[in-house]
């Protein structure tokens, strides 16, 4: 697996393939820590994921098949906080 840490940039994240949540998320630095942190995760098929350091974060939401609602998010704000709410509208389609 080692070959593979060349395709990968750190810092990484691990997380189940069907999780929410944030739970059982691990940062992973380098590849030593993503091993370290492997071991914690038992029977849970992960998966391994890019950082990506955004400016704007939305959720999309579709109602019935044919709405699509769709919100600002900020998940660095505490829970009761990450839908944003007075933020101003950044474009006409949002």
């Amino acid at each position: 697996m080692a070959e593979y840490f060349w395709l990968r940039w750190f810092p990484t994240y691990m997380k189940p393939f069907d999780g929410g949540g944030w739970k059982d998320v691990y940062k992973c630095k380098d590849p030593n820590d993503f091993y370290e942190k492997h071991k914690q995760t038992g029977q849970l098929v992960m998966l391994l994921q890019e950082e990506i350091i955004f400016t704007e974060y939305f959720r999309c939401y579709c109602i019935g098949g044919n709405q699509v609602h769709i919100m600002q998010y900020e998940p660095r704000n505490p829970h009761h906080l990450r839908y944003v709410t007075n933020a101003p509208r950044l474009h006409k389609n949002c």
